[in-house]
């Protein structure tokens, strides 16, 4: 409750006692604006440390590196251990390309070699350096190789997938088998195109820790994770990044289109 204040004549003026309690009082509703004496901070520590060992602190949810200019679209937050491997100066948007609005992506298009890979370019450009939201983990994706499914004649090292055309893009999480050992591959599909995720980053968005893996196999994923599993939540680069391109990673190159350069990675992280 307030204080009683003192008056000292008719025209109610209070006194430099009472002002002084009431600006203590005010004083809480505006703490930032007050520095902590120094022997405050140093108890503070020492509380939070044993909270620490005890189990009873958690963890600060990372918080936006607004060094860079890297807000997403919508006001949503761009985890912080991310923030530390873009581009500077790269904005990001809501991946909102829709295949069927390009005809050279319908299958019914007649390509040649040069528009074949016109289009594996610009599509596999954009999404260098995307990130994308599963849930509570993100990834970010430095390396892709492109392969055009449903097209032997146009792209012979694809596999023989039946996942069906993506009007919009959709990021997917697969689990592969080998001689009995299983391991987890990260593609993002739009059209009859899949990029194919060979170098990149992860996380959780709880966390300031982030996870390399290079090649196609993700190594080290939570139990969470280790399932088959979609995404739509990716946010790519306003405008393709630099980059450089290299033959793909495959089994074997003895196939017709082994030789084109559709691998593509970030120069940023390229070596």
């Amino acid at each position: 409750c307030l204080p009683t204040i003192e008056y000292i004549d008719d025209d109610s003026i209070p006194t430099t006692a009472a002002k002084r309690k009431i600006e203590h009082i005010n004083a809480y509703d505006d703490l930032d604006g007050y520095e902590t004496p120094e022997e405050v901070e140093h108890f503070a520590k020492y509380v939070k440390h044993m909270a620490i060992l005890a189990g009873q602190a958690r963890r600060k949810v990372p918080v936006v590196d607004n060094s860079v200019n890297t807000a997403f679209p919508n006001g949503d937050l761009l985890p912080l251990p991310v923030s530390r491997l873009l581009t500077v100066g790269a904005t990001y948007e809501l991946d909102v390309l829709c295949a069927t609005d390009d005809e050279r992506m319908l299958s019914t298009y007649a390509h040649d070699t040069k528009s074949i890979d016109a289009v594996i370019t610009k599509y596999a450009t954009r999404y260098i350096e995307s990130i994308v939201i599963f849930g509570s983990y993100w990834f970010f994706i430095t390396s892709v190789d492109a392969f055009m499914h449903h097209r032997a004649c146009l792209d012979d090292c694809a596999d023989n997938s039946m996942a069906l055309f993506e009007d919009k893009s959709v990021a997917t999480i697969k689990v592969k088998t080998n001689r009995g050992w299983e391991y987890y591959e990260f593609s993002i599909r739009i059209g009859d195109l899949e990029l194919l995720a060979t170098g990149g980053f992860w996380g959780s968005i709880t966390t300031d820790e982030r996870r390399p893996f290079l090649g196609s196999s993700i190594p080290n994923l939570p139990a969470s994770m280790r399932r088959a599993a979609a995404a739509k939540a990716i946010y790519i680069p306003s405008s393709p990044v630099p980059h450089t391109r290299t033959n793909r990673l495959l089994r074997q190159y003895g196939k017709i289109s082994a030789g084109w350069c559709w691998a593509f990675h970030s120069r940023s992280c390229d070596i």
